[in-house]
């Protein structure tokens, strides 16, 4: 669940499709309007922080970069809410939530084997997920850690599991005889 997934999932689901509701732009497409995607996304971004603290934010477009079809100026307000922005990330969550599901049964383990669940970066600050992961998974979800030392525990931890060929010991043990 990373952010940058949430502002695509916004950016796709609201802003465009008002855009094109107000505006003439049957030319926009993600590969052809790279620049104009890309501020669309900061856009998406700054929305979806404002709702960590806020239950609804307003979506100000107005950018002389983006121009439509007729070369007018885009002004554009798109109010986005809680619920609206829940309801546009919700499939994400959800397809989460049925991998972690299946990740622990795949381990052998059931729900109440799991201590609690570790958050990292944005999504941590989004109550939905932290709420919606508690109810579906009932582990305890933990943000308190520091998102860099999260991430190089899990790394040492999965490269501790893994099976390192023979051949690659055997050339190493070589070559530091050498």
């Amino acid at each position: 669940l990373w952010g940058k997934d949430f502002d695509n999932l916004i950016v796709d689901e609201l802003i465009i499709p008002s855009l094109k509701e107000k505006f003439s732009f049957k030319w926009l497409d993600k590969e052809k309007s790279k620049t104009i995607f890309n501020i669309l996304k900061y856009y998406a971004e700054s929305a979806k922080k404002e709702l960590t603290d806020r239950e609804e934010t307003i979506i100000i477009i107005d950018n002389k970069l983006i121009v439509d079809e007729d070369w007018k100026d885009v002004y554009l307000e798109i109010v986005l809410n809680r619920k609206i922005f829940e309801n546009i990330i919700s499939k994400l969550v959800n397809k989460s939530i049925e991998l972690s599901k299946n990740a622990i049964k795949d381990s052998g383990l059931l729900s109440k084997d799991v201590n609690r669940i570790i958050l990292i970066w944005w999504p941590t600050q989004i109550p939905f997920i932290r709420e919606t992961l508690e109810k579906e998974l009932w582990i305890k979800c933990d943000s308190s850690m520091d998102p860099l030392t999260v991430v190089a525990k899990g790394a040492c931890i999965f490269w501790s599991s893994q099976i390192i060929p023979e051949e690659y010991l055997e050339n190493k043990i070589k070559k530091d005889k050498i």
